[in-house]
């Protein structure tokens, strides 16, 4: 199970949007070991975490700044990769060969390996027993840096997929059956007890403002804890990103920008819960494949909102959790219906998704048990000493930000939830599609020498 569960009261947090900030193994002629990414930018999207671990927001100058230091890092796009495509191929086993090449002579491993040749998303997972090799394949195109820092496709502003999060990924699948990967942000028991004991206590007539700045004042800082996979790498923060973003739509920080799409807090009527909880997990169809078992597609849109009721005693502590109704529920399901959208609107959805669907694609490639049966070793990808993440501080602790509003005679406060996402059910549930096939035969029958080609109509 890879889980990840922001739980408890998690007044939402004044982080914005992390997003990732990858191009080559920039500083590999002073350090090989640097690691994936960039090397000396360590603030993400949006948000920065000090050395203390805190996260803080960036202020318009610093973001300019930022997406200034991205744009002259990366290289032009180079021949073969400009332009779209509907479907580009990459060889796993050439990808390592060429980034265990680059470690071994102490040079640079290209900008388009670390940015896996543009791919936006794994379509395709294909099995090429000729060769001994895994093959993923999906939509790409140039790319990019927008006005946040983030590495996007030019005509689709659509995040690429990263090496480092496919690195990790492979990296956590094994651990991810049993307790799964995990990122939690949570008041302490005292810190809720504090705001129930307050909210108890309320005059009549106080405003929504002085409400949310005492809530702040008494809850104080909220602790951030990842397991179970790299809590300092790029995949952790994405998830966490996620969920930051979530919250701050539902609870009115941010305008999502998207007709028909309010928060959740517009919507709410006089007898909701105080405290509401939503989650993002997986949306994903039976995975469609091929008779013989050599070809895989993945379908569906990958993320969808979920909501649940949390409630707590006196103590602060979680007794229950209930499934929600009313406008929970609904804002939970127009978030769903409209998740398409806010991946053009805020990239951090998107990469999401992408790194949903190379979580999933680690699963398959372990519950295929391909590595073995291709006498394909990943030892280069799983191997951190050889190929070191880029390393992030880790976030400890956010500040609360509260946003307190009375509906009737109850005042709704927060927002908690995540991202709970288990890749190894996502690879239990297929149906057999001879569309597969025949898109496994068109691709392999155009491969060549190099780690990557596109399909020719």
């Amino acid at each position: 199970m890879l889980r990840v569960c922001l739980r408890g009261i998690c007044m939402l947090l004044a982080v914005g949007v992390i997003n990732h900030l990858a191009g080559e193994y920039l500083c590999a002629q002073n350090d090989p070991n640097v690691g994936l990414g960039f090397a000396n930018v360590r603030q993400v999207g949006g948000v920065t975490v000090d050395t203390e671990g805190v996260l803080r927001n960036v202020d318009p100058a610093e973001r300019k700044e930022l997406a200034g230091l991205l744009s002259k890092a990366l290289k032009e796009v180079p021949l073969g990769f400009q332009g779209t495509t509907e479907l580009r191929m990459i060889s796993l086993r050439k990808l390592q060969d060429l980034i265990a090449e680059k470690v071994a002579q102490q040079q640079p491993i290209p900008q388009e390996a670390v940015l896996m040749g543009g791919l936006q998303r794994v379509q395709y997972l294909f099995i090429d027993e000729a060769n001994k090799d895994i093959i993923l394949a999906g939509p790409a195109e140039a790319w990019k840096t927008d006005a946040l820092g983030n590495i996007v496709g030019v005509t689709t502003n659509q995040p690429v997929l990263l090496l480092e999060d496919f690195v990790a990924a492979l990296r956590a699948i094994d651990n991810a059956r049993n307790g799964g990967i995990t990122c939690s942000i949570d008041p302490t028991p005292a810190a809720v007890q504090a705001a129930q004991d307050y909210l108890g206590q309320l005059p009549k007539g106080i405003k929504a403002g002085q409400v949310s700045a005492e809530l702040e004042k008494r809850m104080g800082l909220q602790v951030v804890s990842v397991t179970g996979v790299q809590a300092d790498s790029h995949f952790a923060q994405v998830l966490v990103a996620a969920d930051y973003r979530m919250k701050r739509l539902g609870m009115n920080f941010d305008k999502s920008g998207i007709k028909g799409f309010p928060s959740y807090l517009e919507m709410a009527g006089a007898k909701e819960n105080m405290f509401p909880r939503w989650w993002l997990a997986p949306n994903y169809e039976p995975l469609g494949k091929s008779a013989d078992g050599l070809a895989w597609e993945i379908r569906g849109t990958g993320v969808k909102c979920l909501t649940a009721d949390d409630h707590f005693n006196a103590s602060g502590e979680r007794v229950e959790t209930q499934a929600a109704g009313g406008s929970a529920k609904k804002w939970a399901d127009l978030m769903t219906s409209k998740y398409e959208e806010l991946c053009q609107k805020e990239p951090v959805f998107a990469q999401l998704r992408t790194c949903m669907d190379l979580a999933v694609v680690s699963a398959l490639i372990q519950q295929q048990r391909l590595t073995d049966r291709l006498e394909l070793s990943f030892a280069t990808f799983l191997d951190d000493n050889t190929l070191p993440l880029a390393s992030y501080n880790v976030p400890k602790n956010v500040p609360t930000i509260g946003s307190a509003v009375k509906k009737g005679s109850t005042w709704v406060i927060s927002a908690s939830g995540g991202v709970a996402f288990q890749p190894w059910e996502a690879v239990q549930k297929s149906t057999d599609d001879p569309a597969a096939a025949k898109a496994k035969e068109t691709a392999l029958a155009q491969r060549g020498d190099n780690w990557w080609w596109n399909a020719k109509k």
